[in-house]
């Protein structure tokens, strides 16, 4: 579809898998996860958060497959046990122990990968151990390794929490090749809708040879759409430029489709249709006693009168009065004085439809209308 619930749906399961790619040479900071940045080399490395768990976090504890000889277990096979230091205590302590000591290897690989990445320096920002949620993170790593090595002991600076060797020096590059730049002071633009292409129909079924009658039947689903859209009368503009808005038509559709509907309302029969004295109902869905399910095109309720209209694109056929009928009946038995009639839009012929005779029979289950 394109329309701009579709794309939000697209983006929302997309969002988290794209992402821009910056070149090379641009004169900005790069921002990469440690596992986008194995095997590269950077000048300068920032380390914002390194606080990174060394074990599964509890509320993505993965669940493990896994099998047990014991008697209960025996028989059953592999079966889902969720991840927990629990199990340490279990029939399955065995199969914890292997998932731990992968996930910890795992997590100080991604350690060795953050502080092996920079030519010229590096700065780590790693929060203090003692705060209850980084006691077993990587964070502690670092400051049980600086505080266990009087070597590396000697440059921390317990006051301003920092540790710090050598000197960040910037070195002054020039350019092998320097660019011309061109500032433009006017530039064209133009209407990007004019150049937009939008498909706005499925492929048919069948193939239509004819390009004359494949565009008369798009144009006659435009139609259809447009007056789905319209309560009354004076919607027309509205809904066409609705329809504009989410990609169902062109801005050269615009006049020759609001032209077309505005000729079918010079008929008076039509043009009571759309007038404000109905109670309108467009798109309107019935559920029958036995569960087959109608949808009405255009139901126009007043008191106890309601009109059935069912818009067709094609040439008049008998077989459109079956269904049209059935709806006039349907509303007849819910005590309606209904009224039925077949709109042919491309032609803008009305055809009224005489609705099947009730009959009586016993014990007649009560017909419902859901609008």
């Amino acid at each position: 579809r394109n329309d701009l619930r579709a794309f939000l749906d697209w983006w929302e399961d997309n969002k988290r898998k794209k992402s821009i790619v910056a070149p090379m040479g641009a004169e900005a900071m790069q921002l990469f996860t440690v596992h986008k940045a194995k095997g590269l080399q950077f000048k300068y490395v920032i380390v914002p958060f390194c606080s990174w768990g060394l074990d599964h976090d509890g509320y993505k504890s993965p669940n493990l497959w896994v099998k047990s000889t014991a008697p209960v277990f025996n028989d059953i096979g592999y079966l889902p046990v969720r991840y927990s230091s629990t199990l340490k205590e279990s029939l399955f302590a065995d199969d914890y122990v292997a998932e731990h000591s992968k996930v910890y290897l795992d997590n100080l690989n991604l350690l060795y990968v953050a502080l092996t990445r920079a030519e010229n320096g590096l700065i780590v920002f790693a929060p203090d151990p003692k705060v209850r949620i980084h006691k077993n993170s990587v964070a502690r790593l670092l400051h049980d390794g600086i505080k266990g090595s009087a070597e590396l002991a000697n440059k921390f600076n317990a006051s301003s929490q920092t540790w710090r060797s050598g000197e960040i020096v910037v070195s002054s590059e020039t350019k092998s090749k320097e660019t011309n730049t061109i500032f433009l002071d006017t530039y064209n633009t133009s209407q990007w809708r004019g150049k937009l292409i939008v498909k706005k129909t499925a492929a048919s079924v069948g193939k239509i040879e004819d390009d004359q009658q494949r565009q008369k039947i798009n144009y006659g689903i435009q139609l259809h759409a447009a007056f789905s859209k319209i309560n009354y009368a004076s919607d027309i503009s509205l809904a066409i430029d609705k329809m504009e808005s989410e990609g169902d038509i062109g801005v050269n559709e615009k006049e020759s489709l609001e032209k077309s509907i505005r000729k079918l309302m010079e008929s008076p029969q039509v043009a009571d249709w759309f007038s404000s004295k109905w109670e309108v109902r467009n798109e309107t869905h019935t559920l029958l006693p036995g569960g087959k399910e109608y949808r009405i095109d255009r139901l126009l309720l007043k008191d106890k009168h309601a009109i059935v209209i069912d818009y067709k694109t094609g040439s008049p056929k008998k077989e459109d009065q079956k269904q049209i009928g059935e709806y006039c009946l349907m509303l007849n038995q819910m005590g309606f004085e209904s009224e039925g009639y077949l709109l042919y839009l491309t032609e803008g012929d009305v055809v009224s439809v005489v609705p099947p005779k009730m009959t009586k029979k016993k014990n007649q289950n009560q017909l419902g209308l859901d609008f």
